[in-house]
């Protein structure tokens, strides 16, 4: 299933945002790349979870900053 998701990246030990995008993605794909006892009682992803920088260029496709990188799902398409 194809849901809306944001992905987020901050400064590496800061709190300066350097990536932000909200994009249709697989959920299947997602949800595969974060830990499955973290996201057991959230199915729809209403809360932020860390996500591997390598993780996320490959389901956004595009090349991130360095950066801490983090997913939660979007409840309504903008």
């Amino acid at each position: 299933m194809i849901v809306w998701y944001c992905f987020c990246g901050f400064e590496i030990g800061g709190d300066a945002l350097v990536y932000q995008r909200t994009l249709e993605c697989d959920e299947k794909q997602v949800k595969a790349a974060l830990n499955p006892d973290d996201i057991a009682d959230d199915p729809g992803l209403a809360h932020v979870y860390p996500i591997a920088i390598e993780v996320a260029q490959a389901i956004v496709g595009e090349n991130l900053p360095a950066g801490d990188y983090f997913v939660n799902g979007v409840q309504s398409a903008p």
